[in-house]
């Protein structure tokens, strides 16, 4: 008899605002939903101090908001397994504050997580959002876990 399953989604939403300091053109809002009234998603801004930060909270299905651009199926995870899902999430380090507002020069700047600013000689590194998490670090992590199987259906995203 097989062990009860929730589907694992990855979301995406419409921005209200394109980041004009991101290279792409169009990016967003990117997270992880499964599908039993939980949803865990990565939230917050990379300009105040804290940055980012993980939040786990009941949400009705996320094609009922205006916002709502696709969902991917990823696969699914066993029902016992939610509790690691969340243990893992939370392990993985939120993008922390990566700019900051300069009222001298009006603009937006990139800065250290502590604020301060990069010198000339310093390399900038590139900015991640919940996008970047969700993508390359949450995803790859639950996958090396074994936490997302495969469903048998080509709609789902490989590992």
């Amino acid at each position: 008899m097989a062990l009860p399953t929730y589907k694992v989604y990855k979301i995406q939403w419409h921005l209200a605002m394109q980041d004009p300091l991101m290279p792409q053109a169009i990016r967003y809002h990117t997270n992880i939903f499964i599908e039993t009234s939980q949803d865990g998603s990565v939230n917050g801004d990379i300009v105040s101090a804290s940055g980012m930060s993980y939040l786990k909270f009941p949400s009705p299905s996320p094609d009922s908001f205006e916002s709502f651009y696709q969902k991917t199926l990823l696969g699914e995870l066993a029902v016992s397994d939610l509790e690691e899902v969340t243990g893992v999430l939370r392990s993985i380090p939120p993008p922390p504050r990566q700019r900051w507002f300069n009222p001298k020069s009006t603009k937006m700047e990139p800065c250290k997580v502590d604020g301060t600013l990069y010198k000339d000689d310093e390399e900038v590194p590139k900015f991640w959002k919940c996008t970047e998490w969700t993508n390359e670090k949450a995803i790859p992590a639950l996958w090396a876990k074994g936490l997302i199987k495969m469903i048998d259906n080509d709609d789902v995203v490989g590992n």
